[in-house]
């Protein structure tokens, strides 16, 4: 069984620096009760193609462990967990599509 989530990097930004784009942390990472609200027209399945009509997101973070140490503590049995430096789907406008059809940022 396979389990994907997004990771820690949803919480930075792109900011032109130095010759290249830094990811900036623009979000909480860890847990709180306050939610972190959005306002899009787009959702990230093909991006900017299709409208939403409601567009209030809230999100509530929840860090690694904590996702991990659920699934320990609910039974299932963890034998591997893994990052890959790619995605399904253009996550940031910088992103490059892949041979393979995976996103990445560029390399700088």
């Amino acid at each position: 069984t396979l389990a994907d989530d997004d990771t820690p990097g949803f919480s930075t930004r792109p900011v032109d620096g130095n010759g290249g784009c830094e990811l900036v942390i623009s979000y909480p990472y860890f847990e709180r009760k306050q939610p972190t609200c959005f306002e899009s027209e787009c959702t990230y399945v093909e991006m900017g193609k299709a409208k939403l009509t409601n567009t209030k997101t809230v999100e509530w973070n929840h860090g690694l462990s904590e996702i991990i140490q659920a699934l320990i503590d609910a039974g299932l049995v963890v034998r591997k967990v893994s990052e890959h430096k790619f995605l399904d789907w253009k996550f940031m406008s910088g992103m490059e599509k892949g041979k393979d059809g995976f996103y990445r940022l560029p390399k700088h």
